[in-house]
């Protein structure tokens, strides 16, 4: 991965879903907290392959 150009397609937004799935450890429930979809949560992470519930 280019760490360099990373920072070009990571939004803030990305990141706070990113760190709610991490904190929950389940997509589903960062969905429920953050009041979004599970589908949005899967498209707004990208290694949502890799977590599992």
């Amino acid at each position: 991965m280019r760490w360099d150009i990373v920072g070009r397609f990571l939004k803030p937004r990305d990141l706070h879903v990113f760190m709610t799935v991490v904190e929950e450890n389940s997509m589903a429930k960062a969905a429920e907290r953050l009041a979004i979809s599970r589908p949005v949560i899967s498209r707004t992470t990208p290694i949502s392959s890799t977590c599992s519930e």
